[in-house]
């Protein structure tokens, strides 16, 4: 039950192998889908995922080995991560979506945004705080080449590879 006492539409989506459990709220809108951090379930999206489901359709999914979504015999990877996403947004007939994902799921939101862009609209937001590395300089360059401002702390656009604590801020294209 949600903290609105609601209880959200759930189920179970096909992908990659696995069966990635999905709760669901309100309809309308841009589809919204949320992505839990690391040891995270779809549970700690309920407040926000009620106040944003005012208007519009909020899914919050459990990725391989969270919550209620089973391990199965495969390493935990971005590119898996990712794809299960896209799959869940195709298997459920949700996109382009707009994407939310809190640390882990924002690194697997991101990458999926990458590897499927046609998943997902201009509307993108990664929470990627906990002095989360950037592996690389190219992981800020496709963020900012997809329309995506990784920010630290402070308020300042990532623009090199280092370790840093950011959070999320969803970019359009017109504010390019």
């Amino acid at each position: 039950m949600t903290p609105t006492g609601q209880h959200p539409a759930t189920g179970y989506a096909q992908a990659n192998g696995v069966d990635i459990y999905w709760e669901s709220r309100g309809s309308g809108g841009t589809p919204l889908v949320l992505v839990h951090g690391g040891y995270g379930m779809a549970s700690e999206f309920d407040r926000l995922g009620d106040r944003l489901a005012a208007d519009r359709q909020v899914i919050a999914l459990e990725l391989q080995g969270h919550g209620h979504t089973a391990d199965i015999a495969r390493s935990f990877t971005w590119d898996d991560f990712a794809q299960d996403i896209a799959a869940v947004i195709e298997r459920l007939g949700l996109g382009p979506v707009d994407l939310l994902g809190h640390s882990l799921g924002g690194i697997a939101s991101l990458r999926c945004a990458i590897r499927h862009p046609e998943a997902v609209t201009g509307q993108r937001a990664w929470d990627l705080r906990d002095n989360f590395t950037i592996c690389d300089a190219s992981y800020v360059a496709l963020a900012e080449a997809i329309g995506c401002a990784l920010l630290t702390s402070d308020g300042k656009i990532a623009r090199e590879a280092k370790t840093v604590e950011v959070t999320y801020v969803p970019v359009t294209k017109e504010e390019d």
